[in-house]
């Protein structure tokens, strides 16, 4: 029952002084945050306000709290540099790094020795495979001027590219076609594997005894909680989910399931799909227009137990770039034909220019895995003519 809000604000002032403000915007962008491998337009934010907090500090005892810090942002840059180019150097850099700041608590130095060194497809170079591992040989305290250094370096190497737009959630929708025109044809569908919780946006446009939403779920071999897959109808303007208007649970193991949304109205629905990672596809009823709502907090996930995945998603005229977070595989395609490639199984964050000509709907293909974007409306379709997208869009 604690006051979270009152915590912080004797917390962040008693830490950091004069210099509280640039700590906390840093810290409060890490609760909720969405990628496992930080991009570099965060990062950069990151090393900018850390090193104002750092400059305008009042005195050494603040300093050397935001050293900690710096301790551990060198320590993302260094995974992040890992993640971008897997190799053995870059593996022994970040483990040695981790071991010579094993005292100092800035980062969870253990951790990171055992799962980097056991997980990087290096053989032998975990934590439990040699007390003598080569990365442990220096075992000098990491100094204060090696921390200056390696900060600067950063600071010079990770550059934030501008231009990538906000683009809020809204309660009011309209379907993407009466925005741009979508010729069936240009646009084939696949079934959608999908694992954890998913949010979706729907429209129903006539109350009918034809509206449904029918589930099939169980693909996991081995869920880790065997529970059943639950379906929870909200208003759309219930942002905080504090009135569902259904509920249903799916509990038969790769069996079709109808749930009826007969006794919906016409209108804009909220559906949360409660998933314990035990797979599941979902598809709504032929009248029903819907999309998939890629949130921070719960990254869509996604598997190819229905094949292979397309997606849409619509570039407004004049967005200039967005921001992809993948794992796995991803296939993008522009609406000029131009094609991006991503096959390669790695857990990445990149920067897409858009350039003349590409502004509309994009398709996403032979896609698994994890899925985020920014700089773009937070909306994924699987049919263009059903999709739903924010109705400001439409101004």
């Amino acid at each position: 029952d604690a006051d979270i809000e009152q915590i912080k604000k004797e917390f962040y002032p008693a830490a950091f002084g004069s210099v509280a403000p640039y700590m906390r915007k840093m810290m409060d962008s890490w609760e909720d945050y969405p990628n496992r491998v930080p991009a570099d337009n965060d990062i950069a934010d990151w090393l900018q306000l850390t090193e104002e907090a750092y400059n305008k500090a009042p005195n050494e005892k603040i300093r050397n709290r935001i050293n900690q810090v710096k301790l551990y942002l060198h320590y993302i840059v260094l995974f992040r540099n890992l993640k971008k180019n897997p190799t053995q150097d870059n593996l022994f850099t970040t483990l040695n790094y981790a071991w010579r700041n094993f005292e100092t608590a800035a980062f969870a130095t253990l951790p990171a020795m055992v799962s980097l060194g056991n997980y990087s497809g290096f053989k032998g170079m975990g934590w439990y495979d040699n007390p003598n591992q080569p990365w442990k040989s220096d075992s000098r305290p990491y100094t204060e001027q090696e921390l200056e250094r390696a900060f600067r370096e950063d600071r010079q190497t990770i550059r934030k590219t501008e231009g990538i737009t906000k683009f809020n959630a809204d309660k009011n929708f309209v379907r993407l076609t009466d925005i741009v025109n979508a010729q069936a044809s240009q646009y084939p569908q696949s079934g959608t594997g999908t694992w954890g919780n998913t949010e979706y946006i729907i429209r129903i446009s006539k109350k009918s005894p034809e509206n449904y939403v029918e589930l099939t779920s169980g693909y996991a071999a081995n869920p880790a909680v065997d529970r059943p897959v639950r379906i929870i109808l909200y208003k759309i303007d219930d942002a905080e989910k504090q009135s569902p208007l259904m509920r249903a649970t799916q509990t038969q193991k790769n069996s079709k399931e109808r749930f009826s949304l007969a006794p919906l109205a016409p209108g804009l629905y909220r559906l949360r799909v409660e998933d314990e990672k035990k797979m599941f596809v979902l598809k709504f009823s032929p009248g029903i227009a819907y999309s998939i709502t890629i949130r921070p907090e719960e990254k869509l996930l996604t598997s190819t137990v229905a094949g292979y995945n397309i997606f849409y998603f619509y570039v407004p005229a004049g967005v200039k770039r967005f921001q992809v977070s993948k794992t796995v595989s991803l296939l993008m395609e522009s609406p000029s034909g131009r094609v991006l490639s991503h096959e390669n199984g790695a857990e990445e964050t990149f920067v897409v220019d858009v350039k003349k000509g590409e502004e509309g709907i994009w398709k996403i293909y032979k896609q698994s895995g994890l899925l985020y974007f920014e700089g773009i409306p937070p909306y994924l379709g699987t049919d263009p003519a059903r999709m739903l997208v924010p109705a400001y869009l439409k101004k």
